[in-house]
């Protein structure tokens, strides 16, 4: 399996926990209905950067682990 396959497996096993609802969406919802539409968008685009962070130190984590075997 080459790099670019396995990276888009786990990309895409990303993108469905980032679509389900869990502890994230509640506080997107919390923000967005107490505080309004603006505050729910920053906080949703807080949560991708999260997302996107730990993401990325996954697949460099796993791609270290690859090469090393």
């Amino acid at each position: 399996m080459d790099f670019i396959s396995a990276y888009l497996i786990i990309m895409s096993v990303g993108v469905v926990a980032m679509i389900s609802p869990g502890p994230d969406f509640l506080a997107v919802m919390r923000n967005a209905l107490g505080a309004g539409r603006s505050s729910g968008i920053v906080t949703s685009a807080g949560v991708g950067c999260a997302i996107f962070v730990h993401m990325t130190y996954c697949i460099l984590g796993i791609a270290v682990v690859i090469a090393q075997s």
